[in-house]
C-alpha cells in the first residue's frame, strides 16, 4: 500500500491515477475531502 500526500494537487493526482491504470494499492491523504471529490478520487 502507497500513501500519496497532496492528491488534490497537479502532481499528486497524476500519480493516484497512474497508480489506479497500474491497478496498484494507494491511499490518497488529503485536506479537503470537497476537492478530493471533485478531483475525482473516489471519497
Amino acid at each position: 500500500m502507497i500513501l500519496v500526500t497532496g492528491a488534490t494537487g497537479l502532481n499528486g493526482k497524476a500519480i493516484v491515477c497512474e497508480f489506479a491504470r497500474q491497478r496498484r494499492q494507494a491511499r490518497a491523504l488529503v485536506r479537503d475531502l470537497d476537492r478530493a471529490s471533485a478531483a475525482g478520487l473516489g471519497v
